[in-house]
């Protein structure tokens, strides 16, 4: 049987008690994930966008294109919490006249 000061061994915690890494804000994970849409979208292919943030960095980069693309104003959007699908759409078909012979 083991005591509650065994548990802890000496004032440290154990893993069963540590709660782990917390969790990143909503706001913190979508300005990241807007940061790698972002990357991804100018350096699509894997290797070239590989050796881009290993010689200059994402900071660096994020930073560039900050002057001029509005990324903040990208993350507000992204942020917004708003459906994004209209759901009652009316829906009409025109008949289009025959071709002239």
């Amino acid at each position: 049987m083991t005591d509650a000061s065994d548990h802890h061994g000496g004032g440290k915690r154990c893993r069963c008690c540590d709660p782990g890494p917390a969790q990143p804000s909503f706001e913190a994970a979508m300005s990241d994930q807007v940061e790698q849409t972002l990357l991804h979208g100018l350096f699509p292919q894997p290797i070239l966008r590989r050796e881009m943030l290993r010689k200059v960095g994402a900071s660096a980069i994020i930073g560039a294109l900050s002057s001029i693309l509005p990324i903040e104003t990208l993350k507000a959007i992204a942020q917004e919490r708003k459906p994004l699908e209209k759901t009652k759409l009316a829906v009409a078909f025109c008949r289009l006249p025959a071709p002239f012979r």
